[in-house]
C-alpha cells in the first residue's frame, strides 16, 4: 500500500515527480525513489507503505527481468502466491505481490488484469514500446487521478498531488451542480476540479508521447465487464444450499484478505456485514494472530454501536477499543479533513472514522478490514423493497425523486438556493452529469443496486475510505468488494436478495444457521448513524455560521446567500429530518477556503 506518481511529457523532471511524492508522503511514509528516464521524458515515483516483504527487495519503481517495464503500483495482489504457481520462470528477486505483478505483466500484458484479486493503481512505462500504461482495479478501491496540462500527462494516487505539481484549482461546476441537486458525488470520472480526472475502475490507458502532444482525447479500455443479466443460478438450488455457497465465496474472499507480514485489525460496529466480517475473521484467522476491533463511540446511547458489537459471537479472545468522537472534533479538524477529503465530505461519521484511523495507527496496527459492499451486492437498502417487482421504469416511488433508470435518488433539492446565473439555460450547471448511469438489467431493484455499487453510494465512500485511512498510513481492506464477489452475487435472483419483509435475506439466513441469536439482533438495529443533526443545531452552529458568513461562500457566486441563511435559522429553530442540505453548504464553503484561497 503505497502511493504513486507520474509525470509523462515536457514537464518530467525530478522537480514536479517531488512536489508530487511529496504532497502524499503519509501514504507511504517508510521510503521512496524516483526513476526519471530523461530522453523518453517520462518519471515515475513511488511513497511506500511496507505491507508485504519488508526488505528492500520490494522496493519501487521496480523493473522487470527484461529490462523492458518500469512499474509503480499502489495496493495490494491478495492472491499472488496462487498466480505465481503460474510463473515460476521468472528470476524473482522478492517476495513481494508487487513483483509478482510485474512477473504477470510480462507473460500475459493487460490479460493479467482480470486475474488479479485485489485493490490496486498501476503505471507502468514500455520502454519497447513508448508508451506508458495505467489502470485500476474493478471496483476502484485504490484512487488514480490524472490531468493533460500544457501538453504534460500527469498522474497522482491524490488530487492534491496534482496541486502540488502546478495543476490549477478550478471547480467543476457542473460536478457541483449535481451534488447540490440531487446528492450525488464520485459517480463519474469527473471530480470537482475541473480537467482533473479519475480513472474509471475496471479500466486500463495506454498512451505515448505523440498522444499526449497531439492533444488525442485519452479513452479509457475495460479489461473487466461488469454484470448485466446474468445467468442466475438454478431456480431449483435451496434457498440453504444457496446461502451455504455465499459462505464459501466470503470465506475465500477473507482468507486472502487476510494475508499480511503486519498487525491486522478490523473497524466494527454491530450491523450484519461488520458481524459477518468479525464472524469470518475470528474463525479464519491464525491462532496465533491478536486480533483487535475499533468501534466509534459519540457519547450519545443511541449511536452507540458498541452494545451491538459486543453480542458478535466469537471463538477466540479480541482486543476491543472504542474511540470517542465528539462535535469539537468535527470543528477543530474540518478544514484539515475537506483537505484530506479533496472533495466534500460524506458527514460526521467519515471525520469519525478518520480519527479511529488514527487512533489504530498509534497501537501499532497498518492494516484494518471492514465489511463495506454487502448492502449493494445483496440489497440491504430500504428503499430497494419500494422497487420490488418492477420492470427498469422511470415510475416514481414515495419519498424519491428518479432518474432515468429507475433508480431512486434520496435528497433534498439545493436547486431552489442557487443563483440563477449557474442554474438557467446555457449556465455551468444546467447540465446534469446524471445521464452516464447505466441500466443494464431488466428489474428496477437490480438496477438500483448496479447504480449503488459503480456510481452512487461505493465509489464515494471508497474515496472517502482511501483518504481516511492512508491519511494515517492505514490501509484499509474490503473483502467484499472483489470482481469475484460481484459476479457471483450477480448471479443470485433478486428474491433471494430482497423480500417485502427482509433485506439481505440470502445472508439473513447463512447467520441464522451459524448464529440465530445474533441474526435476531441484527434484525432489531438501526442503520449505523452519528449525531450530525443535532450538533449542527447546537454545538457546531458558531462553525457553520462562520462559514456560510465567509467571503468564500457569499462572494461565491454560486448561492442566493441570503435565503440560504434564513433556511440554516429556522434550521436551527426548528429542525429537520435532514440535514445534509447545510452539510453542502459548509463543505463548500471549507474547499474554496482550502483550495482556492
Amino acid at each position: 500500500m503505497c502511493g504513486i506518481g507520474f509525470v509523462f511529457g515536457p514537464g518530467a523532471n525530478g522537480e514536479n515527480i517531488s512536489a508530487i511524492l511529496d504532497a502524499q508522503h503519509h501514504r507511504g511514509p517508510d521510503a521512496r525513489e524516483t526513476k526519471i528516464y530523461e530522453t523518453d521524458q517520462i518519471a515515475l515515483g513511488f511513497n511506500r507503505l511496507s505491507i508485504l516483504d519488508l526488505s528492500s527487495a520490494g522496493m519501487q519503481p521496480m523493473i522487470s527481468a527484461s529490462g523492458r517495464y518500469t512499474m509503480v503500483f499502489n495496493g495490494e495482489i491478495y492472491n499472488y502466491k496462487e498466480l505465481k504457481t503460474q510463473l515460476q520462470d521468472y528470476p524473482y528477486q522478492s517476495t513481494s505481490d508487487s513483483e509478482v505483478l510485474l512477473a504477470a505483466w510480462e507473460k500475459w500484458g493487460t490479460d493479467c488484469l482480470p486475474k488479479f484479486i485485489g485493490m490496486f493503481a498501476i503505471a507502468i512505462w514500455d520502454c519497447v514500446e513508448k508508451r506508458l500504461i495505467i489502470a485500476r482495479d474493478c471496483l476502484g478501491i485504490k484512487p488514480l487521478y490524472y490531468t493533460v496540462h500544457n501538453k504534460t500527462l500527469y498522474g497522482a494516487s491524490e488530487i492534491k498531488s496534482l496541486l502540488a505539481a502546478g495543476i490549477p484549482a478550478d471547480h467543476d461546476w457542473e460536478i457541483w451542480g449535481d451534488y447540490f441537486r440531487y446528492g450525488v458525488y464520485n459517480h463519474s470520472q469527473r471530480t470537482f476540479f475541473s480537467n482533473i480526472l479519475s480513472l474509471e475502475p475496471g479500466h486500463y490507458v495506454s498512451i505515448s508521447l505523440t498522444d499526449i502532444q497531439s492533444g488525442r482525447a485519452i479513452a479509457p479500455s475495460p479489461y473487466w465487464k461488469r454484470p448485466s443479466q446474468p445467468t442466475y443460478f438454478d431456480a431449483n438450488l435451496s434457498e440453504e444450499a444457496l446461502s451455504d455457497l455465499l459462505w464459501q465465496e466470503l470465506e475465500n474472499s477473507v482468507k486472502l484478505h487476510l494475508r499480511s507480514d503486519v498487525p491486522i485489525g478490523l473497524n466494527l460496529s454491530g450491523g450484519m456485514d461488520s458481524a459477518t466480517l468479525c464472524m469470518l475473521m475470528d474463525t479464519l484467522s491464525s491462532p496465533d494472530v491478536d486480533l483487535s476491533s475499533y468501534t466509534i463511540g459519540y457519547g450519545e446511547p443511541q449511536y452507540d454501536e458498541i452494545i451491538y458489537a459486543d453480542l458478535i459471537p466469537k471463538t477466540r479472545q479480541w482486543k476491543r477499543h472504542e474511540v470517542s468522537f465528539s462535535a469539537q472534533d468535527s470543528i477543530e479538524h474540518f478544514h484539515n479533513d475537506i483537505y484530506t477529503f479533496e472533495e466534500p465530505i460524506g458527514g460526521i461519521a467519515t471525520q469519525a472514522y478518520k480519527k479511529l484511523h488514527q487512533y489504530a495507527r498509534s497501537q501499532g496496527v497498518t492494516v484494518l478490514l471492514e465489511g463495506q459492499g454487502i448492502d449493494e451486492l445483496l440489497g440491504g437498502y430500504g428503499y430497494y423493497k419500494t422497487l420490488l417487482g418492477e420492470a427498469n421504469s422511470c415510475k416514481t416511488n414515495t419519498g424519491a425523486a428518479n432518474q432515468k433508470d429507475g433508480t431512486p435518488l434520496f435528497y433534498q433539492d439545493n436547486t431552489k438556493f442557487l443563483a440563477p446565473e449557474l442554474i438557467d439555460p446555457g449556465g455551468p450547471i444546467s447540465q446534469s452529469n446524471l445521464r452516464d448511469f447505466k441500466a443494464p438489467f431488466d428489474t428496477a431493484v437490480e438496477n438500483a443496486m448496479y447504480a449503488d455499487l459503480f456510481h452512487r453510494r461505493v465509489p464515494r465512500v471508497l474515496r472517502m475510505n482511501d483518504r481516511l485511512s492512508m491519511a494515517h498510513s492505514i490501509e484499509l481492506r474490503e473483502p467484499f468488494l472483489t470482481h469475484v464477489l460481484v459476479d457471483f452475487c450477480a448471479k443470485i435472483r433478486p428474491e433471494h436478495k430482497v423480500t417485502e419483509n427482509q433485506a439481505k435475506s440470502i445472508l439473513k439466513k447463512a447467520l441464522d444457521k451459524r448464529a440465530p441469536d445474533f441474526a435476531k439482533t441484527c434484525e432489531q438495529k438501526r442503520a449505523v448513524s452519528a449525531p450530525q443533526r443535532e450538533w449542527l443545531r447546537k454545538e457546531m452552529k458558531d462553525m457553520a455560521w462562520d462559514l456560510l458568513g465567509s467571503k468564500e461562500f457569499t462572494q461565491s457566486g454560486a448561492f442566493k446567500v441570503k435565503d440560504v441563511h434564513q433556511a440554516y435559522d429556522h434550521y436551527i429553530k426548528y429542525g429537520a429530518e435532514n440535514s445534509f442540505f447545510i452539510w453542502q453548504w459548509m463543505n463548500f464553503a471549507a474547499w474554496c477556503k482550502v483550495f482556492k484561497p
